[in-house]
């Protein structure tokens, strides 16, 4: 008798890929989008934050989808990235302090 399979499942953190083994990549994916952005070179760390705080963000919007690409979110993530941190350009351009790594939460 053949089962019929109704859906496949994958949990992200660490299931499809190590994260700690993508670190490097993606900070230098990160800089290069951003930098092709206009946005001034970062750190790591900020990078880093400011992508977890997007990707948060995405996953959020995506939650209650029935259906979606892995590809549109991570997109999504990079595209809302470099929106945080274009706001921190402007937060540090105009002296009104600057974002830590720790308050890089986008709701």
């Amino acid at each position: 008798m053949a089962t019929e399979i109704e859906a496949v499942l994958f949990d992200f953190g660490g299931t499809l890929f190590e994260y700690g083994c993508l670190r490097p990549a993606m900070h230098d994916v990160l800089s290069r989008l951003f930098e092709r952005v206009g946005l001034a070179p970062i750190g790591a760390t900020v990078s880093a934050a400011a992508y977890v705080a997007a990707l948060r963000k995405s996953f959020s919007r995506y939650v209650g989808k029935d259906f979606y690409l892995m590809g549109d979110l991570f997109r999504d993530a990079a595209l809302d990235s470099v929106e945080l941190l274009s706001a921190q350009e402007v937060i540090s351009q105009t002296g009104q302090g600057s974002l830590e790594s720790s308050q890089l939460w986008v709701a």
